[in-house]
């Protein structure tokens, strides 16, 4: 005989859901509110009901002047009840710091609102290493590709000797090279994110760094006029 399933009360999962989750009366007080919405605003549920939401976790800016209540997208949800979303809105803590939240309000049967929060630093965070990795990449892809314009352009020029001609091709084939290892290991990255494949270290003597670094921007040194000399000992 199959045993029946315990029943399982809209607040228990409420309360057990990620997203933090308020409830406001038609003032704008805090009749509930779950454990993550405790949590993310660092009040004890105890401390936190009763209290006007606004007051308390929403009456200042990202820059700390005053967020006045009448021009508060929730004042107005709560007058037309009207859903409002505000993306990457700055809360306050019980503490007096800022935590970033998605928040979205929504009209309770009966009067007052619904807030949901939704903490939005683990998608900032992102977004910054996502900026981070651009910049970077952009930065690397243009160094050799530099490199490698610069020795195209010069291999033209009227008077350049024969040696000079394969020496600046030798620099375009290897640059270009460079260009595809940078795309291997943006992919290589992709992979190592996902868990495929493992780093190991391994120890490399400087002057061959030091080589490499040179090699990378000979074409764009030829380009300019500018000599590059490594000085090193190898041991």
């Amino acid at each position: 005989m199959t045993e029946p399933l315990p029943c399982i009360e809209a607040s228990d999962i409420v309360a057990s859901v990620p997203l933090g989750i308020v409830a406001l009366d038609p003032l704008g007080s805090i009749g509930f509110a779950n454990r993550a919405a405790c949590d993310m605003l660092d009040w004890k549920l105890a401390d936190l009901i009763g209290k006007n939401f606004h007051e308390t976790a929403h009456c200042r800016r990202d820059d700390g002047t005053a967020y006045p209540f009448a021009i508060c997208p929730h004042a107005a949800a709560l007058t037309d009840r009207r859903p409002r979303t505000l993306d990457r809105e700055t809360l306050w803590r019980r503490d007096g710091t800022a935590v970033i939240c998605d928040v979205t309000a929504s009209a309770l049967v009966g009067g007052g609102l619904t807030i949901t929060l939704r903490d939005a630093s683990a998608r900032l965070e992102l977004a910054r290493a996502q900026e981070e990795f651009v910049g970077m990449v952009s930065h690397e892809l243009r160094t050799p590709l530099a490199s490698l314009l610069g020795a195209l352009t010069l291999i033209d020029v009227e008077g350049m000797g024969a040696d000079q001609r394969e020496s600046l091709i030798g620099i375009a084939q290897r640059n270009a090279k460079r260009l595809g290892r940078l795309v291997d290991d943006i992919l290589d990255l992709e992979r190592v994110r996902a868990g495929a494949v493992s780093l190991t270290r391994a120890d490399m003597m400087a002057q061959s760094l030091s080589e490499s670094a040179t090699d990378a921007v000979a074409g764009t040194a030829l380009a300019h006029r500018v000599s590059l000399v490594i000085d090193a000992d190898e041991s």
